[in-house]
């Protein structure tokens, strides 16, 4: 009988080494919080502000133009008085704030100078 190799016996083949292990994956970093995004109100305007505190300074700043010096910034406060909010005073953000402003120097009851000249005459 022929071998129908040529005459070759087959050889075994040899055992695979094993593969080494493949060395663990690093953990992922945790992904930083999403910047919560608060919604507040300037004169009826709505802004998105995703710091958790602004000053007055800076929330003068959100509306196109600028909140002048001509005009005071207030914070509404349901039920009570509303707060003026300085320069400097910080502000604690949170969903629906509201402000509004209005003129800083306020005249009430001031009165129109009189155009009428005595009279004169005699009798």
């Amino acid at each position: 009988m022929t071998d129908s190799h040529d005459g070759k016996k087959d050889k075994p083949k040899p055992p695979k080494p094993p593969k080494p292990p493949k060395p663990p994956k690093p953990p992922k970093p945790p992904k930083p919080p999403k910047p919560h995004v608060f919604h507040i109100r300037i004169d009826r305007t709505e802004y998105e502000v995703r710091e958790e505190s602004r000053t007055g300074a800076e929330l003068r700043q959100l509306p196109d133009p600028d909140i002048g010096p001509d005009r005071d910034l207030f914070e509404v406060v349901p039920g009570g008085s509303d707060r003026k909010i300085e320069l400097d005073t910080v502000v604690t953000m949170r969903d629906g704030l509201r402000f509004f402003t209005a003129p800083a120097q306020i005249n009430p009851g001031q009165r129109r100078a009189r155009c009428c000249r005595r009279s004169t005459r005699t009798s």
